[in-house]
């Protein structure tokens, strides 16, 4: 499988070169830094990067220090801050999720920037060019000894859990869950987060406590 991976990672090398994409180059794989297979505990899913230069850091919903946070990032820290009243965020730098064994991906890990973008056809594009290596690192970790949550956000991440290559199994825990950024109406009319109520992280939490030597992840750590 392994070997694989790394015949797909040349493909992909290839194909990208032909293109303009974000996040820039050296941070594509952002989320894999400082990772091992053991050291895994979470992965969490999500759509495409973001498409400002400023905001793809190679981690999914994760921006730098500096940026504003985006609605994604706003209805993660609602939904910790609905489970911890004291938990409050000055910044959505999310690398110190990556440090705990979270990988932060999504179903591509690339997308064209903002303004070449005529958005819905690039993104499925990207996914399309991504979507092999992805099922299969998927399924490499799905198979590796310690129990890993997989969180799958959305639509395009819950597709990938549907794909047949991926089989489920009882050591791990597979979660769907609303995207961050999706949003609906209250019955007040007002518009609000569908991911907001969750309990994902609450729920991660819980096996990981009950299953893994590693313990659970301090998702207030920023």
């Amino acid at each position: 499988m392994q070997e694989k991976i790394e015949l797909q990672l040349e493909i992909l090398k290839e194909t990208l070169s032909m293109v303009e994409y974000l996040p820039s180059r050296k941070r594509v794989f952002a989320f894999l830094k400082n990772t091992t297979p053991s050291t895994i505990r979470v992965i969490m899913i999500g759509k495409d990067p973001y498409d400002k230069p400023e905001q793809a850091t190679g981690l999914a919903f994760s921006v730098y220090k500096h940026v504003p946070l985006t609605v994604s990032l706003l209805n993660i820290y609602k939904e910790l801050k609905r489970t911890n009243d004291n938990f409050n965020a000055n910044h959505g730098c999310l690398s110190r999720w990556r440090n705990q064994g979270v990988l932060l991906m999504n179903a591509a890990l690339t997308v064209v920037p903002y303004s070449n973008s005529a958005r819905n056809s690039d993104v499925e594009r990207h996914q399309d060019i991504w979507r092999g290596f992805i099922i299969n690192l998927l399924i490499y970790i799905n198979n590796q000894e310690q129990p890993v949550v997989f969180v799958f956000l959305g639509t395009d991440a819950r597709d990938l859990r549907a794909d047949v290559q991926f089989k489920e199994v009882p050591k791990n825990k597979y979660m769907d869950a609303y995207h961050p950024a999706d949003r609906n109406v209250d019955s007040e009319g007002r518009p609000s987060s569908r991911f907001i109520g969750s309990n994902v992280f609450t729920a991660c939490n819980k096996f990981l406590s009950e299953k893994s030597s590693q313990g659970p992840v301090d998702w207030f750590e920023l």
